[in-house]
């Protein structure tokens, strides 16, 4: 699902408040008095991750984690959110967050990477924190761009390829029955098989 987050002052005399924030969710406990969310922050594939990481010159690689190899994995923030503070779809008052089910009307373009990038990555990671070759480092930079692999995808995909990569916890057949027709087959599945 989706949780938006708006401004609480109205932003013109239609009395509209605007969005700020817009994360993908997965609902973990509903109770009497409110329900328990696990919020994606920043999902990004691995291989997205990777080309950002890339794209950061060896030495400031270095200092911006101390040393450390950087980590790929997507944030998690769970959140508890009373029914009183919370909107449904669009069941709206004065709540700061809302939450509405995928639409599945939107599509993005999404870098998921060609089988093989993960091995050049561990290699990279040797290259940025063991080997002195400044040059090396460069051209697996520029090499990096061959392991590009798009495509359009609409927001089931999209998030269940997060969940997948993540190996976040979630109930897949219910989400595959609920947001994919039969016989579709979800392109982390196929690009796994």
């Amino acid at each position: 699902m989706g949780l938006y987050e708006r401004d609480t002052a109205e932003k013109d005399k239609l009395k509209v408040k605007g969005l700020t924030d817009f994360n993908y969710a997965v609902v973990r406990e509903i109770t009497a008095k409110g329900v328990k969310l696990d919020i994606l922050l920043y999902p990004k594939t691995h291989y997205k991750r990777v080309k950002e990481i890339l794209a950061v010159p060896k030495e400031q690689m270095k200092k911006l984690y101390a040393g450390n190899v950087p980590k790929l994995r997507t944030g998690i923030d769970s959140k508890n959110f009373c029914w009183n503070d919370l909107g449904i779809e669009y069941m709206l008052f004065e709540e700061k967050h809302f939450i509405v089910p995928l639409q599945l009307d939107d599509y993005v373009q999404f870098d998921i990477g060609k089988e093989g990038f993960m091995d050049f990555y561990e290699e990279y990671k040797h290259a940025v924190y063991y080997d002195e070759e400044p040059e090396k480092f460069e051209k697996m930079q520029e090499d990096f761009e061959n392991y590009s692999n798009e495509e359009w995808v609409n927001e089931a995909d999209h998030i269940y390829w997060f969940l997948k990569e993540e190996n976040i916890n979630f109930n897949e057949t219910r989400f595959k029955n609920r947001y994919f027709k039969k016989g579709y087959t979800p392109l982390f599945d196929r690009v796994s098989a």
